[in-house]
């Protein structure tokens, strides 16, 4: 089977903080309907570029805001609404968490990179996890 026609363009943050011991972790996010661990994802805005739309959906999808990262983490390719769909993930930063936002029907939870890796049920984003543990350390 051929692989899907590139026709979507999305962007998703991977939302990231120290905690007090100084561990590096990621917030994770439910999916919508399913209750799959993921990170914020969303079409790019016609009107913002990649990494300032991925910083808009993180807002959005899990209540939390920061210093984004203009340089992608990666790229990675999947299928939505029958077409093919370009992700490019970027870092976020966070320095503040709402307690209430937009999509709060959706669960987070912070966990350490590693565990993320491990955890995400997208596999396009282990690339990117991975891109970002080298970053870090």
């Amino acid at each position: 089977m051929a692989p899907a026609k590139l026709i979507y363009k999305q962007s998703a943050a991977i939302p990231v903080r120290q905690n007090a011991k100084g561990v590096w972790q990621v917030l994770m996010i439910t999916t919508r309907h399913r209750r799959r661990w993921i990170f914020p994802k969303g079409m790019v805005e016609p009107y913002l570029n990649a990494a300032t739309s991925a910083a808009k959906e993180a807002l959005e999808e899990a209540g939390v805001t920061g210093y984004m990262e203009n340089i992608p983490l990666g790229v990675f390719e999947t299928t939505k609404w029958r077409g093919g769909c370009e992700v490019e993930v970027y870092a976020l930063f966070v320095e503040s968490q709402l307690d209430k936002w937009q999509e709060d029907f959706r669960k987070r939870r912070w966990v350490d990179l590693n565990f993320a890796i491990k955890e995400v049920d997208e596999p396009g984003f282990i690339p990117a996890l991975e891109q970002l543990c080298q970053r870090l350390l």
